[in-house]
């Protein structure tokens, strides 16, 4: 097994070799010491990472070795060659030669300051001909008084929503301080990266001594599941156990909508300006209610006739628990009836419904079929007593012949107040009382419509 091992070294160090971008061999000879290095770490309890050099010098200075990192946590390899004898000077280790390290880390550009420490797991622990060792590496920061503290040990970023325009960010500050001329960050929380629910970023990468680097902390991502988060950046601070840790949590929360409404009812409006008291629009309102824990974020859009008071297509986001009022408005330009999916409404809802449409309704009409029409005023015979009045009032009318008839109430805003009469009524005098005891102060309109003929009334109520 052991020859094996050794076979498969040789078939992938050879090329390795060559490529060391800082400690350079002296010679390759014939006599080598298989090594297998099983763990490589340097300060603080990191792995190194890729393309750092791990070089194997005898005790004359001479680098008769390198292992070259390509995989950050794996097993990695090196041959350390041999001295030979004949010549006048060292190519490499003699027998029983110990080994010395240094290691050169790319990313920086520099040798590590550490003192490391080789711990032999199998094979002899001084330089062999053809032995096979295997061994861990580990670097000890030199500095006894080397420490680091954290702004803050805790944060809590409540509840969040599941689908964000902005997410949440939140900063601390990390200090270090020691006689080392940096630090180098990215080795100290190369180990958290980023989880499901915390992105984490590190400025400045490299912290000078007696100096602070920032942690950025963005929650959520993209994508998170729906559930509450806790995550510890566990940061070393030199020695063996102690260590700062960071406590994070966070909630990601649902937006529910709800539509007690989902029908618009508009009423008639003419579609030009007129005398007869008919409004030239009509409003009405949408209600959104939001029954959830986090924002409910809605896109609408509307068709013509109808329009939101605002001209734009965009519903303000709902916080949990609340209720938001969209008045729309009917502007019709033709005489016909409008029944339509007016409103399509998406939202970021986690029940059903997700998204929902609202069915508007109303009727545009000819101002000047009130004015012009055949039955008058006189015709009809269309009064109400008294007027204006505090709580009710007598309308009296008279048909000439059978007909569907209907008598409605209107406010200023085009909006249908009651609906007094609505069926066939016979030809003759009629007469119905309306109790307006609740209804606000202000001025109304009184449209009676029969045989295709249509007469309006303004009438005031007064408190």
């Amino acid at each position: 097994m052991r020859q094996f091992i050794i076979a498969t070294l040789s078939t992938l160090l050879l090329a390795s070799v060559s490529s060391a971008r800082h400690f350079q061999i002296a010679q390759e000879t014939q006599f080598a010491h298989a090594l297998l290095i099983e763990e490589a770490l340097v300060g603080f309890g990191t792995p190194l990472q890729l393309d750092d050099e791990i070089a194997f010098f005898d005790p004359q200075g001479v680098c008769a070795g390198v292992a070259i990192i390509d995989e950050v946590g794996a097993q990695t390899g090196a041959f350390l060659y041999g001295d030979i004898p004949e010549t006048d000077f060292d190519e490499g280790f003699s027998d029983g030669d110990q080994f010395a390290i240094r290691v050169w880390r790319e990313y920086w550009q520099r040798e590590a300051r550490d003192d490391y420490r080789i711990t032999f797991l199998e094979g002899p622990n001084r330089w062999q001909d053809q032995a096979f060792t295997v061994i861990s590496v580990r670097g000890e920061d030199p500095s006894p008084d080397f420490n680091i503290s954290i702004g803050s040990g805790f944060h809590n970023f409540g509840v969040l929503d599941m689908v964000v325009d902005q997410p949440q960010v939140w900063q601390t500050t990390i200090s270090f301080h020691g006689p080392h001329a940096s630090y180098p960050v990215r080795d100290i929380l190369q180990s958290t990266g980023d989880t499901a629910a915390f992105r984490v970023e590190l400025n400045p990468p490299e912290v000078p001594s007696d100096s602070n680097c920032t942690i950025t902390v963005t929650f959520p991502m993209d994508d998170t599941p729906a559930f509450p988060f806790q995550m510890s950046l566990g940061i070393p601070t030199g020695e063996v156990l102690p260590r700062e840790v960071l406590r994070l949590m966070g909630f990601i929360g649902f937006a529910r909508l709800i539509i007690p409404r989902a029908q618009l009812t508009f009423g008639e409006v003419a579609i030009e300006p007129n005398d007869a008291g008919i409004p030239t629009e009509s409003r009405d309102t949408l209600e959104i209610r939001n029954g959830g824990d986090a924002t409910l974020i809605s896109v609408a859009s509307i068709r013509f006739p109808y329009r939101f008071e605002n001209g734009q297509n965009r519903v303000d986001s709902i916080p949990p628990n609340s209720t938001h009022l969209v008045p729309v408005i009917f502007d019709p330009d033709s005489v016909r009836e409008y029944n339509t999916r007016g409103i399509v409404l998406r939202t970021n809802s986690w029940l059903p419904p997700y998204h929902t449409t609202i069915m508007l309704n109303g009727r545009g009409v000819d101002a000047r079929s009130v004015t012009d029409s055949p039955f008058q005023l006189s015709t009809f015979n269309f009064q109400l007593h008294p007027n204006p009045f505090n709580s009710s009032t007598t309308i009296s009318f008279s048909l000439p012949s059978s007909s569907s008839s209907s008598l409605r109430v209107y406010g200023i805003d085009g909006r249908l107040v009651v609906e007094l009469v609505n069926g066939k009524l016979s030809a003759g005098e009629h007469k119905v009382v309306w109790d307006a005891s609740s209804l606000a102060a202000g001025v109304y309109l009184l449209r009676l419509e029969a045989g295709g003929e249509v007469a309006a009334k303004k009438v005031v109520v007064v408190k």
